[in-house]
């Protein structure tokens, strides 16, 4: 039986980016990096990439920004990627650099109120008060409100960035619980 080549490359990868988890987790920088960059060569995956963003807040390299950025653009990073990949950054205490990944994020998500206003904003707010960005971080505030207001329950309802339907609908949350979620924020 003849092997499908861009299967055997994905399960190689698998095992590279497992083997370089397997290194970060000793703390082996080094061979983590190898591993985790021979997969990433070999065969893409939005967590590979994840992986490979740790290990370079751990190390504090120089190169967090532009891989964030990366993988914050990448329109096979899932929601769920890229706030992990902010919430590294912001548990590092690499604010300023989580800002402009939160930013980019919001700006990708801008035709999703739903997103904007229950994922990305509650965090995004977070780190610009962090920053005591204390305008910014009230006009993400009256952002999020007004799109919780105009949108009612059709927030769940959008096309995302990437053109797809994300299919899933908002929770069933009252307008009234938002606005109390948000308004202990301040």
């Amino acid at each position: 039986l003849a092997c499908n080549p861009v299967m055997q490359s994905s399960k190689q990868a698998r095992a590279l980016r497992l083997s370089g988890f397997c290194f970060l987790a000793l703390k082996d920088f080094e061979q983590a990096l190898e591993k985790l960059q021979q997969a990433e060569a070999l065969f893409h995956d939005p967590l590979g990439a994840y992986l490979l963003l740790k290990l370079f807040v751990l190390t504090r390299s120089d190169r967090v920004n532009t891989l964030l950025m990366q993988i914050l653009n990448d329109n096979s990073a899932s929601l769920d990627i890229c706030m992990g990949s902010l919430a590294l950054l912001t548990e590092a205490e690499m604010l300023d650099d989580a800002k402009k990944g939160f930013h980019q994020l919001w700006m990708r998500f801008q035709d999703c109120p739903w997103e904007q206003a229950s994922v990305i904003g509650p965090r995004y707010f977070d780190a610009l008060c962090s920053l005591s960005h204390v305008e910014d971080a009230l006009l993400i505030l009256d952002d999020c409100c007004s799109a919780i207001s105009r949108q009612g329950s059709h927030l769940g309802d959008c096309e995302n960035s990437m053109g797809t339907n994300q299919g899933a609908k908002a929770p069933q949350i009252s307008r009234i619980q938002e606005y109390n979620k948000w308004s202990n924020l301040v």
